[in-house]
């Protein structure tokens, strides 16, 4: 039976670009990669200079990284250090397991100088350099985790980069290829400082709000009453959690979902990973439920009837209580919890800490005004966020799509 060898082609192509793409090594195109180095911290006038020194903590797979520290040029001069032109590639090759710095990459924006931990590719005529980004960025990780060497802190060493084998199309392909990337990734970023710049916008009128620097009006625009002061014990019911048996979990849907701590809320809602048979204490859907172990404030609204673990308590408001002012409230004084806190390995804060919690409380028509403009906020947020998560979607699949 003949052997079938299959074609060097991308599943997806640019139309008028067609043939075999050319399998390489790293090697064929680079030799005796480089890395930088620290110069000693010990001499005067080394550091706090004008020369962006780039180490592996500002590679994040970003097209232009940032550098927090930099050097003098008698610190590059005496130490020999070479200063790469904006858009060299650089890619970590020592550093800590993931989530760190081990095996991530990018492009640098300014001339600039790097140390040890980072390896660097200067332009060279037959690659694009932002092709050769993008195709790490596909095929990095599980070139770092298969080849990097050492016990402790693994890394890559020339000998071991240049070999890597880099199957490529003709630079004007790859021109191209990396243009539409590098497009999508620019939407990426313009969508992720929105949504920065929203919740930062959001988190500023919060505080405003909630300190009565800002006041709404009624309907025939006069002021509202003045606030009155509350203990959250008495503008809701607080449900402290109580695990159940921990034989009853399961991941078969037997039972009610069990909301355990933190880990079961996501983006300000319930998320939770396993229910129980035996029940103990129980929220329904649209009671709040606050974090009362570390990290101890996290809020969420639950969207879920489910029982309540030791990590959690639940909220259910009274009646001349807006729930969503109460959520929002809640976000607002998440980050101030820390006063409350108690212990010193696991901090976490007990029923009378939440019942006895001062609550200044505007007229239920405020309450409702505030949260109705705060949830409008944090829908825009959403929308964002949703948006943000399909771009990065789609990016994801034009990478396996593009490259062979």
């Amino acid at each position: 039976m003949p052997t079938i060898t299959k074609k060097k082609v991308p599943a997806l192509r640019f139309p008028a670009f067609e043939g075999e793409w050319i399998k390489k090594r790293i090697g064929d195109y680079y030799k005796n990669l480089k890395t930088g180095m620290t110069p000693y911290r010990g001499t005067e006038g080394y550091f706090k200079g004008e020369i962006p020194w780039i180490t592996s903590g500002e590679l994040n797979y970003n097209i232009v990284c940032t550098t927090k520290e930099y050097i003098t040029k008698k610190a590059v001069i005496e130490t020999n250090l070479k200063i790469y032109p904006p858009l060299t590639f650089f890619i970590a090759i020592t550093g800590l397991e993931a989530p760190g710095t081990r095996g991530k990459c990018a492009l640098n924006g300014v001339f600039a100088t790097t140390n040890q931990s980072c390896m660097a590719f200067e332009s060279v005529p037959e690659l694009e350099t932002l092709f050769l980004f993008f195709w790490y960025i596909k095929y990095g990780t599980s070139l770092y985790f298969k080849f990097a060497q050492g016990t402790k802190q693994q890394s890559f060493n020339n000998s071991i980069v240049e070999k890597f084998v880099l199957i490529h199309p003709s630079l004007p392909e790859q021109q191209k290829i990396a243009a539409f990337l590098s497009a999508i990734d620019t939407r990426i970023q313009q969508l992720t400082r929105k949504k920065a710049l929203l919740e930062q916008y959001k988190k500023g009128v919060m505080q405003q709000i909630f300190s009565q620097q800002i006041r709404f009006k009624n309907e025939q625009g006069r002021d509202f009453p003045e606030w009155e002061e509350k203990r959250l014990g008495e503008v809701g019911k607080v449900v402290m959690g109580q695990s159940p048996d921990s034989a009853s979990y399961n991941d078969k849907g037997n039972g009610i979902y069990l909301i355990q701590g933190n880990a079961d809320l996501s983006c300000n809602k319930t998320a939770p990973r396993v229910w129980t048979t035996q029940p103990t204490k129980q929220c329904e859907v649209g009671d709040i439920i606050l974090s009362v172990r570390a990290p101890v404030g996290a809020v969420a609204l639950s969207i879920h009837s489910a029982c309540l673990g030791r990590g959690v308590a639940g909220i259910k408001t009274h009646r001349f209580c807006e729930t969503e002012f109460i959520f929002q409230w809640l976000l607002w004084f998440e980050p101030k919890w820390v006063r409350l806190e108690q212990g010193s390995t696991f901090t976490a804060i007990n029923g009378k800490d939440i019942q006895t919690l001062k609550v200044y409380l505007p007229s239920l028509p405020e309450q409702q005004k505030i949260a109705s403009f705060l949830s409008a906020l944090d829908v825009k947020i959403d929308q964002m966020g949703q948006q943000l998560v399909r771009m990065q979607a789609f990016k994801k699949g034009l990478l396996q799509q593009l490259f062979v």
